[in-house]
């Protein structure tokens, strides 16, 4: 009895000790798998991580390289030497830097600008102004780069006088429909003739002001003015005889051709009295059917208007850069 009693004792003690064992086994491996599933999910939280590290650093270096490839073509085009590529690699990092446009726009813009014909010491000087006026207007850069340097090179500027465009051109926009996009046509078509004729930047951006407002794009208002501008010094036959007719000359006496002001003037002072069915009929035969709209906008807002309109432009100085701190902050 005795040592069957010790053998029910010892079996029944090793059944306890194999279930304890066995429920101890059974938790290390709910443990062990635990771990190794937070051990993925860290090893996975640590792979974001390093993908997008790694992202952001590839998209760094394509930024860099790209600024980098952009300023060797600007630097190639405008002939700069190695010291002069380095001067124009600083502005476009200075500018980028301190201003809304990136360094790499900036570079974009010197290739356009050196395209036109600016040398490095040109294309440093008038990046400043151009994205005054970009930030006054709120356009792209290569818009308002293609139009400051067509002004610039139709009248005859300097390039550090991109400053002065870009203040002509905010009022321009401030005191009438005409933007960025329709001073770019109007420029194009009318800056050249208007040029020379001795009619300046500001008188023929306040006729494009004028027309645009009356209805017409930049295109319209910059092909009528060309037009216009053409018969007057050259006029056809009909337009010449109706000139005579109204006693309206287009030069004084010096044989200067006189400004768009004081012609308007003397059209509408010739044409008092006249029906707006005559006034229509003398200005087509002058301008031609084709351009007598617009032309008849500048004649019925008066010499008054336009030279007013055109004295706010010559007082324009700072007007890009307040604008532009204004869009900034906004």
């Amino acid at each position: 009895m005795a040592d069957q009693s010790i053998i029910v004792r010892i079996g029944t003690d090793i059944t306890d000790l194999t279930q304890g064992l066995r429920q101890s086994t059974q938790s290390l491996t709910e443990f062990g798998s635990r771990m190794a599933s937070m051990g993925a999910t860290v090893a996975a939280g640590f792979g974001v991580i390093s993908a997008a590290t790694v992202g952001g650093l590839a998209g760094a270096v394509k930024a860099s390289a790209d600024f980098d490839t952009a300023m060797r073509k600007a630097g190639a085009i405008a002939g700069a030497s190695e010291e002069q590529f380095n001067d124009m690699r600083n502005a476009a990092l200075d500018l980028g830097a301190t201003t809304s446009k990136s360094a790499s726009e900036v570079a974009e813009a010197m290739t356009e600008l050196a395209a036109k014909g600016f040398d490095a010491n040109q294309v440093i000087a008038a990046m400043p102004g151009i994205i005054k006026a970009a930030e006054a207007s709120g356009e792209d850069l290569a818009l308002t780069s293609d139009t400051v340097t067509s002004a610039l090179n139709a009248f005859g500027m300097e390039a550090s006088d991109a400053t002065k465009v870009a203040d002509i051109l905010t009022v321009t926009a401030n005191k009438s429909a005409a933007g960025m996009s329709d001073m770019s046509y109007a420029l194009k078509y009318a800056a050249g003739p208007a040029h020379q004729l001795g009619i300046s930047m500001e008188e023929l951006s306040a006729a494009v002001g004028i027309m645009v407002d009356a209805g017409a794009d930049g295109s319209q208002a910059g092909t009528t003015l060309r037009a216009s501008l053409l018969r007057l010094v050259d006029p056809p036959k009909a337009a010449a005889a109706m000139l005579e007719r109204l006693g309206v000359s287009t030069t004084d006496s010096n044989g200067k051709f006189k400004t768009l002001q004081q012609i308007v003037a003397e059209l509408k002072k010739s044409m008092e009295g006249m029906t707006k069915a005559e006034k229509g009929a003398a200005l087509a035969r002058i301008f031609g059917t084709e351009s007598v709209s617009g032309m008849m906008a500048v004649i019925s807002a008066g010499p008054a208007k336009l030279g007013e309109f055109t004295k706010a432009l010559e007082n324009s100085g700072g007007a890009a850069a307040e604008a532009g701190k204004k869009m900034k902050q906004g």
